[in-house]
């Protein structure tokens, strides 16, 4: 699923079925009714509604990332004026300190 998450992601254009057979699926006629069914059973119907659930959720996370990551950090830094402050480096002072330098032999 993983895949056709990426392939629909990657073009939202893309109809569902084929991204889902670009991540791998396969469908054929479900001989029980007039739909379609993977090799593991499971309706294309399901596939789809899962596959758009996946998507959904994917484009919610780049909104609002989870917390305690590194964007979630600068998104909400920034969201109070204060992203200035995360990023801010202190004033380098270098007078004083020797380093050792090299000279080509």
């Amino acid at each position: 699923m993983t895949m056709a998450v990426k392939a629909k992601m990657a073009n939202p254009n893309l109809p569902l079925q084929d991204a889902l057979e670009a991540g791998g699926f396969i469908f054929v006629k479900d001989p029980n009714s007039n739909g379609m069914i993977d090799l593991d059973g499971t309706s294309l119907v399901q596939r789809k509604n899962n596959l758009c659930r996946r998507v959904r959720l994917e484009k919610e996370e780049q909104i609002n990332p989870p917390p305690g990551t590194v964007l979630s950090t600068f998104m909400a830094d920034n969201n109070n004026n204060n992203s200035a402050a995360a990023f801010a480096m202190p004033s380098a002072n270098f007078q004083g300190l020797s380093f050792a330098t090299t000279t080509a032999a």
